[in-house]
């Protein structure tokens, strides 16, 4: 019994030792650490920082839960960059300590007099911590940062110096858009308005038109399309809005009845365009295909899907009546004619084609002055079992306008149908194919999804009838 209770005490007290030990050594490695830091403070208690290299400074500070540049400009800053910077110094380790506050050396010596680079970390409680960066040392690359605070000479390895080499316009705010929410939309586009949009209870509407209802997937492109608007650079010199097309702008961007954006000239053989913004001092310029986003007609955004929705299951009967009239109906689940024309017979497979032409046609713009003259009949009537009308497309004649800015003069048709009072221009290369190849030549074979009511099976010739 005695010999257990021995084991037991001599256990416990290696136990402890051990473990004291092991405690001992964690605590000095912790204060190591801290040592070995640049700066012991947290990210949530630096108020400001500056970089200097020479007659290059750069100086921020945080205010109001932002990042701002003092020196060389007055501006928002990036956030994202900025704040890992400040993350990257805060946690910065020294690989060891040349000389502590107790030593004498010759700054001259470590590169640490004239126009040496330096920087400094300023916190909440008014503190500044200041660090000037000297030499590196040749066999690897260290450099040697002098610790005014502490009067400390430390080798850091050479991360520091990559903060120096990047340009101011690496650490500025490269958002085009900083309106948040945007609530009201005006684009204009060589003095016309294009689109003019607000907001109402979360709902997206035509200014002075609350009726005509809006698709809201295109408006929630527009308006990814302007916050994912960013500067590729920024020009800070003195310069004439007319040197950059400012002055006039050809498309200018309004938000919130207050933020403008214009867009001036392109440059660099049409690959940038020059861009000014309400609050920047500043000319920017961005890549010249981001403004045709902003340069859809105002149709685009419109609702005017309803003046096509057909229902498939429903429809029984099609009537044609354009140059050729005829009439093309169910039975069981074919597509016949219903009186087998002379002149030929029905492609099948062009009748599924002619539906899906139909419920996909995308108006281009909705034409406020309506034509006089449309066809007594419309072209494509559509019926269900019962001879009920389901759908009716009627267009006019053909003209050419420049309805879209990225498009110019391009043939249209005025469009309208049965479900809606809404006329449409429809460009012509989606009116135009519509009745094209439903009827083919009376001798024509069935092939490739094509057949006639009277199948002539000595010729193989297939060719539309006109």
């Amino acid at each position: 019994m005695r010999t257990l209770v021995f084991a037991a005490i001599v256990l416990s007290v290696v136990a402890y030792g051990y473990f004291g030990v092991y405690e001992q050594d964690k605590k000095e490695a912790e204060e190591e650490q801290e040592q070995a830091r640049l700066i012991n403070v947290e990210e949530e208690d630096v108020s400001s920082f500056s970089l200097a290299n020479g007659k290059d400074i750069k100086e921020f500070s945080y205010k109001d839960g932002q990042w701002f540049i003092h020196t060389p400009v007055e501006e928002v800053a990036d956030q994202q960059r900025v704040t890992s910077l400040v993350k990257s110094l805060i946690v910065m380790k020294s690989q060891s300590i040349a000389f502590d506050s107790s030593e004498e050396f010759s700054k001259e010596d470590y590169g640490l007099t004239g126009g040496f680079k330096k920087f400094a970390i300023g916190t909440n409680d008014g503190k500044v911590y200041e660090f000037h960066i000297g030499t590196q040392k040749t066999y690897d690359g260290n450099s040697y940062i002098f610790d005014l605070s502490n009067k400390r000479l430390m080798i850091f390895n050479n991360q520091i110096d990559s903060y120096y080499k990047k340009p101011l316009f690496e650490f500025r705010d490269k958002r085009l858009v900083v309106v948040n929410p945007i609530q009201e939309i005006k684009i204009e586009f060589e003095g016309d308005t294009l689109l003019h949009l607000s907001q109402n209870e979360e709902q997206w509407q035509l200014k002075g038109n609350t009726e005509r209802k809006l698709n809201t997937k295109e408006v929630d492109k527009l308006l990814r399309s302007l916050n994912d608007l960013r500067l590729i650079d920024l020009i800070d010199q003195d310069v004439s809005k007319k040197q950059f097309g400012l002055r006039k702008p050809k498309l200018k961007i309004e938000l919130n009845g207050e933020y403008r954006i214009g867009f001036g000239t392109n440059t660099d053989e049409n690959k940038y365009t020059y861009v000014k913004a309400t609050g920047r001092s500043a000319v920017g310029k961005v890549y010249s295909n981001v403004i045709e986003s902003f340069l859809k007609p105002e149709a685009d955004y419109y609702d005017l899907n309803y003046l096509f929705k057909i229902k498939r299951s429903e429809i029984d009967q099609i009537d044609i009546n354009e140059s050729n009239q005829f009439t093309i109906v169910k039975e069981e689940s074919d597509w016949k004619l219903k009186e087998p024309s002379g002149k030929g017979g029905l492609n099948t497979a062009r009748v599924d084609s002619l539906l899906n032409q139909i419920v996909n046609l995308r108006p281009t713009r909705l034409l406020k002055e309506s034509p006089k003259t449309f066809p007594k009949n419309p072209q494509i009537k559509i019926k269900d079992k019962k001879g009920q009308v389901l759908f009716e497309l009627v267009w006019g004649e053909k003209f050419k306008k420049n309805l879209s800015p990225q498009q110019g003069k391009e043939d249209y048709y005025p469009v309208k149908t049965n479900l809606g009072t809404d006329v449409v221009a429809i460009p012509g290369g989606d009116i135009e194919p519509l009745l094209q190849g439903l009827l083919v030549a009376k001798n024509s074979s069935e092939q490739k999804g094509e057949s006639t009511n009277k199948p002539d099976n000595k010729s193989k010739e297939t060719k539309d009838v006109k």
